[in-house]
């Protein structure tokens, strides 16, 4: 009798067992993230063998005018945030970096463009916190093209040359977080870019430097962001809700 009451006991243990709720794992929070921000770079080769030699040297020498080096522009973008959990993740982005030189003299107006387009992940750890605001710091790596140009257009006629070329390129970055509501954040960063193309074209043939070097477009120099960010779903609360 007493084995029987043993056995229903056990089977009454492992029926309970069976009918308790298996443990959930929140999912990810997820945010659509809109930005801007300010960018350096260091475009050595559009400066020096295109800007200074090519056209202030060579077509504007003894004007007393020079079309300006780039060194710099506004880039704007989006992206999307997965929230793996509270400390860690991942930052998937588009941005569109401008990089543009303009001079007009007298009816003539000269124009150097060298844009990008990048696509690029970042993966992010953010430091503890118990309040609105917090920070964090992240690393990563993205592709960049270009469709750039150059050339002079005078009374509606112009002479245009396009620039093409890709590269990869990696980043590392200080990140800052402001909760404003449990949906709505502002994100800012800021840190250092290293990109440049390898395969610059210019009118459909390789570019070279005047010493014979492979030219290149180089975006690599410091990059912020300023946004907001947009969560929605279910999922962990980062910090700062």
């Amino acid at each position: 009798m007493i084995g029987y009451v043993r056995a229903a006991g056990w089977m009454a243990l492992i029926a309970a067992a069976l009918l308790l709720p298996l443990p959930s794992t929140a999912a990810p929070r997820v945010a659509l993230a809109i930005h801007a921000g300010y960018n350096e770079y260091a475009m050595t080769d559009v400066n020096q063998d295109l800007i200074t030699h090519s056209i202030n040297e060579m077509i504007l020498g003894g004007s007393g005018f020079a079309l300006e080096q780039i060194h710099g522009g506004i880039g704007f973008g989006a992206g999307l945030r997965f929230h793996a959990s509270k400390r860690f993740s991942l930052a998937l982005d588009y941005d569109r970096l401008t990089a543009k030189s303009h001079l007009s003299l007298f009816n003539i107006d000269f124009n150097v463009k060298a844009p990008a387009h990048s696509v690029t992940g970042s993966a992010i750890y953010w430091f503890p916190s118990k309040t609105r605001v917090r920070g964090g710091v992240g690393s990563g790596g993205g592709y960049y093209w270009s469709n750039g140009e150059f050339g002079a257009d005078t009374s509606g006629v112009g002479l245009t040359t396009p620039m093409k070329g890709s590269g990869g390129g990696i980043h590392a970055m200080g990140l800052f977080d402001y909760t404003i509501s449990p949906k709505v954040h502002f994100e800012a960063n800021a840190g250092f870019r290293w990109a440049e193309t390898k395969d610059l074209e210019i009118d459909g043939e390789k570019a070279y430097t005047s010493d014979g070097s492979a030219a290149t477009l180089d975006w690599s120099g410091f990059m912020s962001r300023l946004g907001l960010t947009f969560y929605f779903g279910p999922g962990e609360p980062v910090p700062g809700i």
